[in-house]
């Protein structure tokens, strides 16, 4: 799956769109997570998805469902974006 997130850049308000894997998104949700002062019961609750799957998540070996990315994410203050390819 080929995961897209848009940041807002408050400094410069400017939004940016970055390709990311899903480490890559593990770790973007930890850092998230930290910097909103989060416990990862905290998100999952208010989430309202399990531990083991913040957990996994943020470890990059989970592998979750769009709804449940875009739950964590509207928790987290960001925005999924699903790139759909052109068929030929």
């Amino acid at each position: 799956m080929n995961i897209y997130a848009k940041f807002h850049n408050l400094a410069l308000n400017q939004y940016y769109i970055t390709y990311m894997d899903l480490v890559e998104m593990g770790k973007l949700i930890k850092r998230r997570r930290e910097s909103l002062g989060l416990r990862q019961e905290d998100l999952a609750e208010l989430s309202k998805v399990a531990n083991k799957t913040i957990h996994f998540m943020e470890q990059g070996t989970g592998n979750p469902s769009f709804e449940t990315l875009k739950k964590v994410a509207d928790v987290l203050g960001l925005e999924l974006i699903l790139k759909i390819k052109s068929v030929s």
